[in-house]
Order: structure tokens, then sequence, then C-alpha cells
């Protein structure tokens, strides 16, 4: 073996650990990543379950007898918070405040655009 030979398999060795050491910092980063945002998962979804606030629960709202007064069963908790109902008129109105808010030009063209459009439908 040369001396030039010696000089590459140390320059691959030296790479290889390079690559050895990002990949182990890379696996660590990711696994605390996803410990953390588990962590954040479970909090969050027994705060839903208990139909709670992040506020209402670091504040111990409800420790009394009574407990949570807005409390349904978890099944129904979820569904209100996962399936939301919006109804049809509320987003309307909605669009109309921001409408109001915009120039007569640019509200003239969405007012048109939307709703009547919308009451040649019904």
């Amino acid at each position: 073996m040369t001396l030039i030979d010696e000089k590459s398999d140390v320059k691959q060795n030296t790479n290889r650990l390079i690559n050895c050491a990002m990949q182990l910092y890379l696996i660590i980063f990711c696994l605390l990543s996803m410990i953390f945002t588990t962590g954040l998962l479970i909090y969050h979804t027994t705060i839903i379950i208990r139909n709670m606030t992040t506020k209402e629960e670091l504040k111990g709202a409800f420790k009394n007898n009574f407990g949570n007064p807005n409390n349904r069963s978890c099944s129904r908790n979820l569904k209100n918070v996962l399936f939301p109902k919006i109804s049809q008129m509320s987003i309307l109105d909605k669009l109309k405040k921001i409408i109001n808010k915009k120039s007569s030009v640019v509200k003239n063209y969405i007012y048109e655009f939307l709703f009547f459009k919308s009451k040649q439908k019904i």
C-alpha cells in the first residue's frame, strides 16, 4: 500500500463518520419531534374529550363537584369539534361583512357574483 492509498482510505473513513453522525443527529431530532408532538396530541385530545379550552384546563375552572357544564359524552364532544355544524346563512353573513369593508367597485362585483347567483339557484 502506498501513502496515497492510505490518505484516500482515511478520507473515506472520515466521510463515512461524518455521514453517520449526521444521520444519528437527524434520527434523534425526528424522535424528539415525534415525542413532543405526540404529547401535544394526547393533551389536546383529552381536553377535547372533556370539552374544555386550554385556559380552563390550566386554570382549573371546573374542579368543583358539579364538573364542566358544557361536557357532553365523549363521542359528542369529539363530533362537535371535528365536524362542526356551519349553516349556510352564517357563511353568507360573514361574507357580507367582509364585502362591506372593501372598496365600492370590488364590493359590487363580489356582491353580484356571490349573492345574485345564489338567489337564482334557490
